[in-house]
């Protein structure tokens, strides 16, 4: 991979730099804060400072809460939400990690805004990938998910998405799901001989390799019994994602398939949701909490709004996401307030499986003043 500003992803470009004094008293600014407790009077000061200055003032303010979550996560917290809506107004997207990036984004130089009108490409500017690495940093003891401001993940991965030929929505949903799982970095929680790689484990290899329905698929990656998680390159992480959620939506795309007369993929099923925010958190809930027990979590999402609406009618909770669990899902998705409803269930559900991983979940939830939905080609 290159390393010029041309050849890498808009995210990672740089942009303003701190020199080495400015940095050493952002850190002891850091130090005097988690030692004292003391913030007094500070956020009034860094607000000002975002207005006047905003890109030297971000790069700064970045800086000081990235090190003050490592002394003091809850100093932190009360900082940022001091000044999070000043920082908002001008970070556009930030990148990994709060460091000094150039925040402007040409969202032209993006596959992912390709055939979006201007308000669509603004919005989903905002709610990419970095969003999300922007929520993880702030998570207690979730060192997993950070990736180091130098790391050639990022554009690695998106430009091994555009190689393979990865549609717009596949991009979304892809980039979100390799920051939830910490990107390259190995998950110190793995279980089995090998550690968990962008949320592929090693078990997962095994039983894709056993699975009939998986195993030429599989094979056709160069995924053998010598695989491991780590020892994948991005191509075949990539080709992973796309055969685990076939496999983990079959009930589903086998019913479609019958009656369209060809084959349907998980992504055709997604993308018939019409609506980005959907389908990367349905996606999400299959590859976090696999098949059945994603499952799981959709039904009962779907039952428990239809108690909070005051309807009678149930689905069956059968842990199978076949065309019943999924034509509930995407008629109650076509009311904007009951699509927010439905997703802030199912983070709900999804919670109460990994309560330590809220932060994902939250991701998936709706603003109050949500965008109609929006359809990514």
């Amino acid at each position: 991979m290159s390393s010029s500003a041309k050849g890498q992803a808009p995210l990672e470009r740089p942009g303003v730099e701190l020199d080495a004094e400015t940095q050493l008293s952002t850190r002891r600014l850091a130090e005097s804060i988690a030692r004292t407790g003391q913030t007094s009077g500070l956020a009034p000061v860094l607000r000002t400072a975002l207005r006047d200055e905003p890109m030297q003032a971000a790069a700064e303010v970045r800086l000081l809460l990235g090190e003050l979550r490592g002394r003091d996560l809850r100093q932190a917290e009360a900082l940022h939400s001091q000044i999070a809506q000043d920082l908002a107004a001008i970070q556009g997207t930030l990148p990994y990690n709060w460091t000094p990036r150039n925040t402007a984004y040409d969202t032209r130089e993006d596959p992912l805004f390709g055939g979006l009108n201007e308000d669509q490409a603004v919005y989903f500017a905002k709610r990419a990938v970095p969003a999300i690495q922007e929520s993880f940093d702030r998570k207690e003891n979730e060192v997993k998910h950070n990736i180091q401001k130098d790391s050639p993940q990022w554009p690695e991965f998106h430009e091994d998405l555009i190689e393979a030929k990865a549609s717009a929505l596949e991009h979304y949903i892809f980039r979100t799901i390799f920051s939830h799982e910490g990107g390259l970095k190995p998950d110190p929680k793995s279980k089995g001989p090998y550690p968990t790689v962008a949320g592929i484990q090693y078990i997962t290899l095994h039983d894709l390799r056993q699975n009939e329905e998986t195993r030429d698929a599989i094979a056709a990656l160069g995924i053998d019994e010598r695989s491991t998680p780590a020892g994948l390159n991005n191509a075949q992480r990539i080709g992973v994602m796309r055969i685990y959620l076939d496999d983990a939506m079959r009930p589903a795309r086998t019913g479609a398939s019958r009656r369209r007369g060809r084959p349907v993929s998980a992504l055709d099923l997604l993308a018939g949701l019409q609506d980005a925010e959907s389908a990367a958190a349905l996606a999400d809930t299959f590859y976090r909490s696999g098949g059945p027990q994603g499952s799981l979590h959709v039904q009962n999402a779907i039952n428990a709004f239809y108690e909070e609406r005051g309807l009678p009618k149930r689905i069956d909770v059968d842990k199978d996401f076949g065309s019943e669990t999924y034509g509930a899902f995407k008629a109650i998705i076509e009311d904007p307030r009951d699509r927010k409803l439905l997703l802030d269930l199912l983070a709900d559900f999804r919670t109460g499986e990994y309560p330590d991983d809220y932060r994902r979940f939250d991701y998936h939830r709706l603003p109050q003043n949500l965008p109609e939905p929006i359809t990514i080609p």
